[in-house]
């Protein structure tokens, strides 16, 4: 852990990152924000299936599932963004 904290320390402190930190910073970016959008994707869909379902504890379990992947999606875009406005500030 102290290596990355390094890394982490060499961002702030305005010497250049090493490259390999950079790419792994972006990566983790691109997966936070993709993760992100492809739960509210998936909740848009599960909800729109459960419309068209009858009443019952089918229909609820698909609006419960649409609902635990947007409380996963939110911390997850927020862990993008902040991870987007880190590479963007080191670039």
């Amino acid at each position: 852990m102290s290596l990355v904290a390094g890394l982490a320390a060499d961002t702030v402190s305005g010497n250049p990152p090493p490259t390999s930190f950079l790419i792994t910073l972006w990566v983790l970016t691109v997966l936070a924000l993709g993760g992100a959008i492809a739960a509210v994707i998936g909740s848009l869909r599960l909800r729109r299936s459960a419309r068209m379902m009858p009443e019952g504890q089918p229909r609820s379990g698909k609006q419960s599932q649409a609902g635990c992947l947007l409380v996963v999606a939110v911390p997850a875009a927020l862990l993008g963004l902040f991870l987007l406005d880190w590479a963007i500030g080191i670039m």
